[in-house]
C-alpha cells in the first residue's frame, strides 16, 4: 500500500542545480570532513542552498552524480550505499554574454539546450544555442545557466554572470 506522504514530485535537474550551487558543495565537503550525520547534512544543505525538504534519496543521487563527475571524489558513505551515478552530458563550452544575448558553443546536432536564470528554468531550445537576455528575463547581476539535455537526462550546467554595460 502506498503512503502518499512518501511520494514526492521532484525536478529532473536537481543534481545539476545542486552542483552549480557552490555553497551547497562547500558545505557537503566540510560536513564530510566532520563525519556528519544525515539529518544534520539535510538541514545544512537546505540552509546553505535554500533547497528545502530534500530527502535522503535525493541527496544520495546528487552525491553519487557529483562523485562520478569528480566534484566529491573523496566522498564515502557508511551505513548505506549510493545509487548508480547518472551519466550526464558535460556542461556546454564557450558560454558568453554580450550585446543583450547569452549563448554557448553549439554541440553537434541534434541537440537540446535548457536556459536557466538564477537556477530557475526559463527556456528549452532545439538546435539553437543563443537567446536574448530580455526573453529569459535576465538582468545585470543574474546568473544564467545553460545545459544540454540528451535522452531526457539533464546535463551539468555552464554558468555566466550577466554584466551589462551601463
Amino acid at each position: 500500500m502506498e503512503i502518499f506522504e512518501d511520494i514526492r514530485l521532484t525536478r529532473d535537474d536537481l543534481s545539476p542545480m545542486m552542483k552549480d550551487n557552490a555553497p551547497v558543495v562547500a558545505r557537503i565537503i566540510e560536513l564530510c570532513r566532520k563525519n556528519c550525520p544525515i539529518n544534520v547534512l539535510l538541514w545544512e544543505i537546505g540552509d546553505a542552498g535554500g533547497i528545502q525538504n530534500l530527502t535522503w534519496d535525493e541527496v544520495k543521487q546528487f552525491l553519487s552524480d557529483a562523485k562520478a563527475s569528480g566534484v566529491l571524489d573523496n566522498l564515502s558513505i557508511a551505513g548505506d550505499t549510493l545509487p548508480p551515478a547518472i551519466t550526464r552530458p558535460a556542461a556546454p563550452s564557450g558560454i558568453g554574454c554580450a550585446n543583450g544575448n547569452v549563448w554557448v558553443t553549439p554541440p553537434a546536432e541534434p541537440y537540446t539546450l535548457r536556459f536557466y536564470v538564477n537556477g530557475v528554468y526559463k527556456l528549452t531550445q532545439v538546435n539553437y544555442y543563443i537567446t536574448t537576455l530580455a526573453y529569459i528575463d535576465a538582468v545585470n547581476g543574474d546568473v544564467v545557466q545553460i545545459c544540454e539535455v540528451e535522452d531526457g537526462i539533464v546535463g551539468w550546467w555552464a554558468r555566466i554572470v550577466v554584466h551589462l554595460a551601463i
